[in-house]
């Protein structure tokens, strides 16, 4: 029989009533063990069962106390990455959201305790390896033309390269990614998306293939990081044709510089337009990220990022026509003729030197008093 089954009769006043139970301590066994059984210093010590506790004293209540079983995620946070090479342009007054608005964005996760594991794929069909930096730079053609008429030198080439890294393309002024903190108990507001996923422990894995037509490799960068680049390029602006051997060495050169250029390195190149930053303004407890690779709203959550670049092909078509118009530019200084030394017995006695000649007689006028 069953311990909660119990005999009911029909009492005077017309209502079921249970019959008691014989013994007391059997009652205290069916009834959960409370606080006021153990006392506050042993429910706060830890030394109850606090998985037994149903009715706590107001007291009691007040406290945070952590949940077994359950790991502490921490406060939330809202993550936001960009695509590729891109950057996360913030605005507005940035405050804890209790609003946050994600559009136009690819991937986004709302939730605790969740993973994001996104790959991009970018293929580049063409990239074109330029030197419009060294043309249009005043200080890397003044100190490239020191070394095209001087000649290669350590000293000359110090300061080809010193000026070569003032044309660099450095992408240090924004974050790819972002970490803010948001309200616990935020909303969220997800419009014109790709992939959202909304819900607490979700495993979601992406992946994004990205197409760029064409992007420019500038040819500053690589005649930078490659002393023996740089000592190729001056031999084929010194070389007095303009298509000899060194000037073929120099292109296989360059191309060949291009292929090792990092994967990351060709993404900065890529991203230089902006088309791939992200945006995040807030104001007023309000948050909105715009055009942003992946969102994270919630606490505990993960982001793990991947990218494979694909290049179809390196050209350097416009290489020879700037190489044409340095060397028209840049003529190597001729050094001046020397006359060979003479031999000791070519100098004659040089205990009696030859004497001079006489010089010329003075100009006497005419008769006439004219000259």
């Amino acid at each position: 029989m069953d311990r909660w089954h119990e005999r009911r009769e029909v009492n005077h006043a017309g209502y079921d009533r249970p019959d008691p139970p014989a013994d007391a301590d059997q009652l205290r066994s069916l009834r959960p063990a409370t606080s006021s059984d153990h006392g506050l210093a042993d429910y706060l010590a830890g030394r109850v069962d606090r998985t037994q506790r149903l009715d706590l004293p107001a007291e009691l209540k007040k406290l945070d106390l952590p949940r077994e079983g359950v790991p502490d995620l921490g406060p939330a946070r809202l993550k936001v990455a960009a695509v590729g090479g891109g950057e996360v342009e913030v605005g507005g007054w940035i405050t804890p959201a209790r609003i946050v608005h994600a559009t136009k964005s690819r991937d986004v996760v709302v939730g605790n305790n969740c993973t994001l594991t996104q790959t991009e794929h970018h293929h580049f069909d063409r990239v074109t390896v330029s030197l419009d930096a060294v043309l249009e730079d005043r200080r890397v053609r003044e100190a490239l033309g020191n070394l095209v008429r001087d000649g290669y030198t350590f000293l000359g080439d110090r300061a080809f390269r010193a000026a070569l890294r003032q044309t660099l393309i450095e992408r240090g002024g924004s974050p790819d990614e972002l970490d803010l903190p948001i309200s616990d108990g935020h909303a969220n507001i997800t419009t014109r998306s790709g992939v959202v996923q909304v819900g607490d422990g979700s495993q979601l894995e992406t992946e994004t293939p990205i197409f760029v037509q064409e992007t420019v490799l500038p040819g500053a960068e690589l005649l930078f990081r490659n002393d023996g680049l740089r000592k190729t390029f001056v031999a084929a602006l010194r070389e007095p044709e303009p298509a000899g051997p060194q000037m073929a060495r120099f292109l296989a050169d360059m191309l060949r510089a291009a292929e090792c250029t990092d994967q990351l390195r060709l993404l900065d190149f890529a991203a230089e337009s902006g088309v791939y930053n992200a945006s995040v303004f807030g104001i007023f407890c309000f948050t909105q990220v715009s055009n942003a690779g992946a969102v994270l709203a919630g606490a505990g959550n993960t982001l793990i990022r991947g990218v494979e670049v694909d290049v179809q092909e390196f050209v350097g078509e416009d290489i020879a026509r700037a190489v044409t118009d340095l060397r028209g530019e840049f003529t190597p200084r001729t050094p001046p003729v020397v006359p060979a030394p003479r031999r000791w017995w070519e100098l004659g006695d040089l205990r009696n030197p030859p004497a001079s000649p006489p010089p010329p007689p003075p100009h006497r006028p005419g008769p006439g008093g004219l000259w």
